[in-house]
C-alpha cells in the first residue's frame, strides 16, 4: 500500500472550506462551514477533476465540521450518496443537517465501549420500573380493552408512567440541534431555519440563531407563529398538560410490529380541553416504555390560526434512550393558506454523561406535554 498523500486543497468559497486527502483506497473530501451554492459548485468542480485518478478508489465526504446546507448542497450530497459515496459525520450538529435530507442515510457513531455518545438504560432503572409495574393500578386507564395486570402491556405502560415523573430528553439541561424546515405549498415557497436549543434560567427555551434562508414569508408566516407556539405550550406545567392518567384517558388500541421493534397504541383523549393538549395516540416502545410517536390534533387551536393544528411526532432510540425526535406539523395560516413543517431536534449529549434513574425526584417545572 502506497503511503497516503495530503494534497490539502483549501477553498475560501461563501464559507466554505476544504481539504482533498488522496489515499491508496480511497479519496476524502474534508468540509468546514457552510455549503452553500457557490461552495457546492466548487466543490463539485474539484471533485471532477479528481474524478478522472480516482480509479477503483472510494469518495469519502467527512462533514463533521459543517455548519449549515442549502438546496445545492444537498442536492450534490445527494447525488454523492446515489453514487455510492461515504458520507461520515461525528459532530451531532453535521449528524443533524445530513438527517434532516430524504433519501440520505449515515452510518453510525462508532461506539468503543468507553465514549460512548448515548447511555444505555441502568440496571437500577429496570428494578425501579419493576417496583412501579407493580403500584400502577390499570383502573388509571380508562377504556376497554385493558392490557390484563402483570402482562407485557401492563409492565411496558408501568415504565412509560415512570419515565414522566423526570425532565423529558429534549427539554432537559442538555443543548439541542433544532432544525425547522418549512413551507408554503399552495405558495411554492419554503424556508428554513437552524438553532441550538438551550434551557435558561427560568426553565425556559433559549434559541441561539445558527442560519435563517429560503423566502421570508414561510418564515414569517409559518415558522415564527410555530415558535411562538412552541413557547407558549413550554409554559405549561406539565403537571396540568403531560399526558399522564392525571390529564388523559388511554383506550389501549394493540400491537404494531414485532419483537424488539414493536409498539403498544393506545388512544388519548383529554379529560379536560386545555391549551397544549392533543387528542389523538401514543405508541409506546414494548422493551423501555418510552413514547416513541404520538399523532392528533390539539384540542384547542391558538389565536391565529385558522384549524386545529395537526402533529405527529416520531421519536428515534439509541441504547434505548431517546436521540433524535422528528414532528411534522400542519397549520393553517389564514393568509398564507396551509403551512407544513418538519422540525428535527438532536440532543448534543457530552460523552461523559451518566444515566440517571427515572423518578420522581427532580420533576421538570415546565416543559411539552408530548413525550
Amino acid at each position: 500500500m502506497r503511503q497516503t498523500t495530503n494534497l490539502e486543497s483549501q477553498r475560501r468559497n461563501a464559507g466554505l472550506r476544504y481539504y482533498l486527502h488522496d489515499g491508496s483506497t480511497a479519496i476524502r473530501f474534508k468540509l468546514a462551514g457552510d455549503l452553500s451554492e457557490h461552495g457546492a459548485r466548487e466543490l463539485e468542480k474539484a471533485w471532477r477533476t479528481a474524478s478522472s485518478t480516482i480509479g477503483g478508489r472510494k469518495l469519502i465526504v467527512d462533514l463533521s465540521l459543517v455548519t449549515g446546507i442549502d438546496k445545492a448542497g444537498r442536492n450534490l450530497l445527494l447525488m454523492w450518496h446515489q453514487e455510492g459515496a461515504t458520507l461520515v459525520a461525528d459532530s451531532a450538529a453535521a449528524r443533524a443537517l445530513l438527517l434532516a435530507i430524504p433519501g440520505i442515510s449515515i452510518p453510525p457513531v462508532a461506539d468503543d465501549g468507553n465514549t460512548r455518545g448515548w447511555p444505555s438504560v441502568p440496571r437500577v432503572a429496570f428494578r425501579f420500573l419493576g417496583i412501579v409495574a407493580l403500584l400502577v393500578p390499570w383502573s388509571a386507564i380508562a377504556g376497554d380493552p385493558a392490557p390484563r395486570p402483570g402482562s407485557a402491556q401492563s409492565a411496558a405502560f408501568a415504565r412509560y408512567i415512570a419515565s414522566t415523573q423526570g425532565p423529558s430528553p429534549f427539554t432537559d439541561s442538555v443543548p439541542v440541534i433544532v432544525q425547522v424546515d418549512a413551507s408554503l405549498p399552495s405558495l411554492y415557497k419554503e424556508g428554513r431555519l437552524l438553532a441550538l436549543r438551550r434551557i435558561g434560567e427560568s426553565d425556559r427555551s433559549e434559541y441561539q440563531l445558527l442560519q435563517v434562508e429560503g423566502d421570508v414569508t414561510v418564515t414569517q408566516e409559518v415558522i415564527a407563529p410555530y415558535l411562538a407556539v412552541q413557547d407558549l405550550i413550554d409554559g405549561l406545567p406539565v403537571a396540568a398538560v403531560g399526558v399522564t392518567p392525571a390529564n388523559y384517558k388511554f383506550h389501549y388500541m394493540g400491537e404494531v410490529g414485532s419483537g424488539e421493534a414493536s409498539s403498544y397504541v393506545f388512544r388519548i383523549t383529554p379529560k379536560k380541553k386545555r391549551e397544549g393538549m392533543i387528542a389523538g395516540e401514543l405508541w409506546i416502545d414494548s422493551i423501555t416504555g418510552v413514547g416513541v410517536l404520538q399523532k392528533g390534533h390539539f384540542v384547542k387551536t391558538p389565536s391565529g390560526f385558522g384549524a386545529p393544528i395537526q402533529l405527529v411526532r416520531d421519536t428515534k432510540l439509541l441504547h434505548g434512550v431517546p436521540c433524535l425526535r422528528v414532528t411534522h406539523v400542519s397549520i393553517d395560516t389564514r393568509r398564507a393558506g396551509r403551512g407544513e413543517l418538519t422540525i428535527t431536534e438532536y440532543r448534543l449529549v457530552p460523552s461523559q454523561e451518566e444515566p440517571t434513574s427515572p423518578g420522581p425526584t427532580n420533576p421538570p417545572r415546565h416543559g411539552s406535554p408530548i413525550l
